[in-house]
């Protein structure tokens, strides 16, 4: 009976040399902790295993990427998170560690894409009203494109119009406020997806 394949086909083999030089199975090619680096951020599933042994080696390169970052003072962890965890190694709970670990992430990476989509429909909304509206708060818009209000009573002729800037003006940084308020929550530039 053939044993199952401990690396299903939809991820990419990495084997890690002596000379620790990463080869590509997939592209045929040798690879960088830089390319790594890469790839988890594209969402490549991946698994790196000792070229000599076959032994699944994939967190310890992970770990070497993490560690890159860091050295670069890109730093995410804090050295107290850092400490525990070393001591957990000591005392047995390295897996149950991983698995509150594996869950936090999810729930943090699922709460992330929902700020997203929050503040995306924030400007969305935000681009709707200011063409619907537009019209009306710009000078010498004369409110085309907004509802058209048919309890407003025509001026007089001969009365000159009452001056709106300052109310435009005030509409103008509310809505400004809005904006950056909307950015904030969708973790920044407005660019992004």
């Amino acid at each position: 009976m053939a044993e199952p394949d401990p690396h299903p086909a939809e991820k990419a083999v990495i084997r890690k040399y002596a000379n620790r030089r990463l080869y590509n199975t997939a592209t045929g090619s040798f690879v960088t902790l830089e390319g790594l680096h890469a790839m988890v951020v594209a969402g490549e599933e991946f698994v790196v295993v000792d070229a000599r042994t076959g032994k699944d080696i994939t967190a310890s390169v992970l770990t070497q990427i993490i560690a890159e970052q860091e050295s670069r003072g890109e730093s995410l962890l804090p050295l107290e998170l850092l400490r525990q965890v070393i001591s957990l190694y000591d005392k047995g709970l390295g897996g149950q560690l991983s698995l509150y670990l594996n869950q936090s992430m999810e729930g943090f990476a699922r709460n992330l894409e929902h700020m997203q989509r929050l503040g995306d429909i924030g400007r969305r909304n935000i681009e709707l009203f200011q063409r619907s509206f537009g019209g009306m708060f710009s000078p010498g818009g004369g409110g085309t494109g907004g509802p058209a209000r048919d309890d407003a009573a025509p001026e007089p002729p001969g009365k000159p119009a009452p001056d709106l800037s300052e109310e435009v003006r005030s509409l103008r940084e509310q809505l400004a406020a809005l904006q950056r308020k909307l950015e904030a929550l969708s973790g920044g530039g407005g660019d992004k997806p």
